[in-house]
């Protein structure tokens, strides 16, 4: 169960040690469940029941160790590196004396709404001027 902890790139000791102790915790309770079914007595519809029951628990548990492993990441994990460092210049483009800016992407939610107050609102965001400044 704590095979998938060895496919994370650089996991910090704590985000190791969370995952290798919810893995053992769900292997502990497969465990603890077969046990029982095999020390006590067992009929078809016991049987039935248990295979139900790991059929749709197995999804579950599946998507909770994913959970699990986002938990970690994000309360024990490294930080995560900015693409853009603060107050770093920005390099000139191939083509001319541009210089290349990050490309923007600017949504404008819209639904039902009054067609003249639309395009007021992507009037104003057409004349928008914007700059990379040092307020990184």
């Amino acid at each position: 169960m704590s095979l998938p902890i060895l496919r994370l790139g650089a996991p910090t000791v704590m985000q190791s040690l969370l995952l290798a102790a919810a893995a053992n915790g769900v292997g502990a309770w497969v465990a603890t469940v077969f046990a029982y079914w095999t020390g006590h007595y067992f009929v078809f519809g016991s049987a039935f029941a248990l295979t139900l029951g790991l059929m749709l628990l197995v999804p579950l548990v599946l998507i909770a160790m994913a959970r699990i492993e986002e938990i970690a990441a994000i309360a024990f994990g490294r930080n995560p590196r900015r693409l853009i460092v603060k107050g770093a210049t920005v390099a000139p483009a191939t083509i001319g004396e541009a210089i290349a800016f990050p490309k923007v992407s600017i949504h404008v939610p819209a639904y039902f709404e009054p067609p003249e107050m639309l395009k007021h609102t992507l009037d104003a965001v057409s004349r928008l001027d914007i700059r990379i400044s040092n307020a990184w």
